[in-house]
């Protein structure tokens, strides 16, 4: 392939993961518990590259989940909680366990307490049941035990990770760990609030313009691709 076309081509498909995640976030402003983006380009020259005579045109682009705290905000809901510190929520779901930031939960007709998608939330003994309680008289400890009134219901199983940055997302706000590198242990800096959630920190203004600088990046790529294609049909044209 020639050189040209490379590095443009590497630099549209950068830029289009910058757009796609830079929209990610802005649609996902106001959910609670997601965690935004961390992205990055960076121009390389690999090994291939010295061998090919290849200057350091070409570019790729990192994006890692940033896992910040986000802003808490009240909520007239006895079973919304938020968390502060590093801790993560943990769910049942069909492929087994998963993590979560998104404490906007709710009691089903089962009565068990589930995500807003169904997952059963555990505690640390299992599923947390609410038959028959008043959620008037719903209080959640700061460590995450839930009482109803002076009857305990159960605690939450929040836990935090030796190497949080292996979970893989599985949804907006939902993360597994497939391969078991997590090593998640039952969380010992985080606090729960009741009545409360979390969301991602920074504006949709922030995200508009990271979509726009991206957009125009993208733009500017490809008319660098036609006004070379242009030039080698002029010079195909000449003989």
């Amino acid at each position: 392939m020639n050189d040209g076309y490379h590095a443009i081509g590497t630099a549209l498909n950068s830029t289009l993961q910058r757009l796609n995640i830079a929209t990610q976030d802005v649609v996902n402003a106001n959910t609670p518990g997601y965690q935004k983006h961390s992205v990055s380009t960076n121009s390389f020259l690999t090994e291939l590259d010295e061998q090919l005579g290849r200057d350091a045109s070409l570019v790729r682009t990192h994006h890692t989940v940033s896992f910040e705290q986000g802003r808490i905000v009240g909520r007239d809901d006895p079973f919304a909680m938020a968390l502060e510190g590093p801790g993560m929520f943990t769910v049942q779901t069909p492929k087994g366990l998963a993590y979560t930031r998104n404490g906007d939960f709710m009691v089903s007709a089962d009565g068990l307490l589930r995500t807003r998608a169904g997952y059963e939330v555990q505690g640390a003994d299992g599923p947390l049941r609410f038959d028959g309680v008043s959620s008037s008289d719903i209080v959640v400890s700061p460590d995450g035990t839930i009482y109803n009134g002076d009857a305990r219901i159960g605690r939450m199983r929040v836990v935090e990770f030796e190497h949080r940055h292996e979970l893989q997302r599985v949804s907006d706000t939902l993360f597994a760990d497939p391969q078991g590198k997590t090593n998640p242990q039952p969380a010992t800096e985080t606090v729960v609030h009741n009545r409360k959630l979390e969301f991602p920190r920074g504006s949709t203004i922030t995200g508009m313009v990271a979509m726009i600088s991206a957009s125009r990046a993208f733009e500017a790529a490809q008319r660098a691709a036609r006004v070379m294609d242009q030039s080698y049909q002029r010079l195909n044209k000449q003989g």
